[in-house]
This record gives structure tokens, sequence and C-alpha cells, in this order.
């Protein structure tokens, strides 16, 4: 029996190349189904058996992903104003002092104060908050300007006249953002008690002559800058309030030794004076202590 050449081919040529087909895919199939990774030497060289008979490559080309750089996130630069030190109460015209830190990387800033008034400003104070947007009426002005290198050790005094409630902060200025510590709170309390005496004085003096006053002020302790003996031939009697100064009386002053400087109280002083004019003078003790006139009783003098 006489076979046809075409039923040759198919059985020498086209059939071994199906087996080999289906055996390679059998293959691959079962080695990344073992294994899950990309292909191996062995593969490729499968592979390119398979597409020397079938002019095709079986396996796709595998793209790897390229690693992507996340930037580094940048380090914040911050920096901490820390209350060290405040009073928490002192008598009226008495000195407060304050002291503060200011820690972070170093840095040379311009600004810190100490800031307060008698209403609080409530909360936790932002970056963008400025003193003006505060209820802060007064300040410590120590290092309101100048050149400060961080971390630094601040030590700021104020006197403060009025007494009351206040509410303190300290505060910096660093590349222009507004550094607030916590509030704090302090008392002023009014000075009660003070007491200017003529303890010794002539009743009666020569026209020209030179006469000794001795005058004491008592209660806590203060200092003045103005405490004279005054005296005029006019009298303003009673007892005089401490809102009167001495431009609302008739006296001038006679004992001019401790007018312009920075007295203690309490003290006794002793000071000399001439009478000007014959007649009959009515004379005070006067202190000005924390704006307030202290006066004492009237007194008379006779210059013969």
């Amino acid at each position: 029996m006489k076979i046809k050449k075409k039923y040759i081919f198919i059985f020498f040529i086209v059939f071994p190349i199906i087996i080999v087909l289906f055996f390679a895919g059998l293959l691959i199939g079962s080695y990344y189904l073992n294994q899950g990774t990309a292909i191996t030497k062995n593969d490729k060289l499968l592979s390119g058996f398979v597409e020397k008979v079938t002019g095709e490559n079986p396996l796709p080309t595998q793209i790897l992903p390229s690693p992507t750089e996340i930037p580094a996130t940048p380090t914040p630069i911050d920096y901490k104003i820390t209350f060290i030190d405040s009073p928490t109460e002192l008598m009226e015209g008495g000195q407060a002092s304050f002291t503060w830190t200011i820690d972070g990387p170093p840095r040379t800033i311009h600004k810190s104060a100490v800031y307060f008034g008698t209403i609080n400003t409530q909360g936790i104070l932002t970056k963008d908050v400025a003193p003006v947007d505060t209820k802060y009426t007064d300040s410590v002005k120590d290092f309101i300007a100048g050149d400060f290198v961080i971390p630094i050790r601040f030590v700021g005094n104020t006197t403060i006249a009025k007494p009351g409630k206040y509410y303190v902060r300290v505060y910096a200025l660093i590349d222009s953002n507004n550094y607030w510590s916590e509030e704090r709170v302090f008392t002023v309390k009014p000075i009660t008690g003070y007491e200017i005496k003529l303890v010794n004085y002539p009743q009666k003096v020569k026209l020209n002559e030179n006469s000794a006053f001795t005058w004491e002020i008592t209660g806590p302790q203060a200092i003045t800058g103005f405490t004279a003996i005054v005296g005029a031939k006019e009298s303003k009697s009673g007892k005089l309030d401490e809102t009167i100064d001495l431009t609302k009386t008739p006296y001038k002053v006679l004992v001019k030794d401790f007018t312009n400087g920075a007295y203690t109280i309490p003290l006794r002083y002793i000071g000399n004076a001439i009478m000007p004019e014959y007649g009959t003078y009515y004379i005070r003790a006067l202190a000005i202590i924390n704006g307030k006139n202290i006066w004492s009783d009237e007194h008379t003098l006779s210059v013969q």
C-alpha cells in the first residue's frame, strides 16, 4: 500500500513539533508553579529551543521594577523657651525678677522679653501669635534688641508700681516665629502704713540763721527719690491726702538735702535750712514713695 507524502510530512515533522511544544509548556508551567521566581538559565535554553523550532518565544520578558528614591524628610528644628523663675508676690514699687532659658540648635536671635499685664491671654500661644496679638500691656525690655546666641539663659528685672494681679509669659522671636512659655501669675500688694514725722525742729530761729530739722519715715522697705521739709507763711491745715502734691499747696521746699537721689526707707533724716524772711512759717515733712505723697502733720516756726 502506497503512503501519500503529505501524511509522511504530518507524521514525521508536524506531529513531533506539537509534542515538543506540549512538553515544553508542561515543563515551563511546572517550573514557575514551584519556584515563583524569574527565568533561570535552563528556562532560557528551553525557551530558545522552542523559539528556534516555532519562531516564537513562549515566555514573556519580565520587566523588573526600578527602585524609586524617596526624599528624606528633614528633621524639623524646634526651639523651647522655659520659664525658670518668677515672683509670686511683691509689694508695689518693688522689683520683679524673671529668669528664663531658650534651648535648641545654636543660633543668634535678636529679641527676647517678658510680657505681662492685668488681663490674661489664655491657652497655648502658637508661633503665629505676636506680642501685639495678646492682652499684655507691659514688658521687661532688657533683651528687646541685641544679639543673643542660643542656647542661653536670661535674667530680667523691672519695677512694678501699681498693685494688682498680673499675668506673665516669656517670649522670643526666632526665624520670624513667635515662641512663648506657659502663662504664670503674680500679685503686687499695695503698701500701707507709711508714716512721716517731724522728730525735731526749732520753734524759734533768727533771720538768716542755719537751722537743723530732723524727720523720720517708717513703713515697709522702699526707696524714695524725694523727701524734704517744706513750708510757707500760709497754712494748709488738716490731713493731706496722698494724691495732693506740692504744687497743690502753698508750701515751698526749705530743706533740699534729699530731693534728688535714691534714699532707703525706713530711715531718719537730718537737713538744714536758712529761713529767708521774718514771720511765722507753717512747715511739714514730705516724702514721695511709689508715686504717693506722704505728709506729716503741720507745725509752726517763728523767724525773729
